[in-house]
Order: C-alpha cells, then sequence, then structure tokens
C-alpha cells in the first residue's frame, strides 16, 4: 500500500480539513435532497392541474420557469458537490503519502452518472431551450485514453 512520507502532524491536519468538509458536504446534500422534493412536488402539482384539464396557461408556464430555475440551481449545486468529492479524494490521497492523479476520473465518472440518472424524459420534459445549450448542462466529452494515463 501507500507510505506516508508526510509528518503524523500533518496528517491529523488532514484528517481535520477532512472531516469538516465532510460535514459541509453533508449539509449541502442534505439541503439539495429538500429541493429536490419540492421540485417533484411543484412537478406533480402541475402534472395534477394538466389531467384535470386546467389548461390555466399562465399559471403553468410560471410554475415550469420556476422549475427550471430550481433544476439549474440543483444541477450548480451538484457540480459544486463533485468538485468538493474530488477535493476531499485528494487530501486523502495525499495525506496517505500517494498521488491525487485519479481525481479527473472520478469526477467526470460521477458527472456522467448523475447526467445518465437525469436523462429520462421526465427530467427533461421541462428544460428550455436555453439549459439544453449551456454548456455546464451536459457532459464532458474527455476520451478515456486521457484517463489511463
Amino acid at each position: 500500500m501507500f507510505q506516508s512520507k508526510a509528518p503524523q502532524r500533518n496528517r491529523n491536519i488532514s484528517l481535520e480539513t477532512i472531516a469538516s468538509s465532510l460535514a459541509t458536504l453533508t449539509n449541502k446534500v442534505d439541503n439539495l435532497q429538500a429541493a429536490v422534493e419540492i421540485l417533484r412536488a411543484e412537478m406533480k402539482m402541475v402534472q395534477a392541474d394538466i389531467e384535470k384539464g386546467q389548461d390555466d396557461t399562465k399559471k403553468v408556464n410560471s410554475t415550469i420557469r420556476s422549475m427550471q430555475t430550481q433544476h439549474k440551481d440543483i444541477t450548480e449545486e451538484l457540480k459544486e458537490i463533485a468538485v468538493q468529492i474530488g477535493g476531499i479524494y485528494r487530501t486523502v490521497a495525499l495525506a496517505l503519502g500517494g498521488r491525487a492523479s485519479a481525481f479527473p476520473a472520478i469526477s467526470i465518472g460521477l458527472m456522467r452518472s448523475f447526467w445518465s440518472q437525469n436523462s429520462s424524459p421526465t427530467s427533461t420534459h421541462f428544460h428550455s431551450a436555453e439549459s439544453s445549450e449551456d454548456s455546464g448542462s451536459r457532459p464532458p466529452e474527455e476520451s478515456n485514453s486521457e484517463l489511463d494515463s
């Protein structure tokens, strides 16, 4: 395995940093779960209104715009969480005396996993043209050969 070349004191500081980062990450994930639940509830309300034949177009469009904004905010928060997870990984790898060279592969894998899970027809139904053209709304197109090095 890895042999740490860092003094014990530096390893302790890294563990404190990791613990703090994990606490922050936990709070972000909790907030994100709450935002997703709100978004789901709004989506169900719009769907129920449409099924009942209540075609108050203004109300539905307003709710959809709100949902699009929430979706964009959630996506940005997920990106921040992926970066934070990568930072934790790098801190752990360096604390163990290793290299953090696998970080790009991990972060790209996390983001691809997110996009593949969120590419169902129901999740893309409310995407606006603006959000689909946003370069941040698609996974990075990087070759696997770059990840293997």
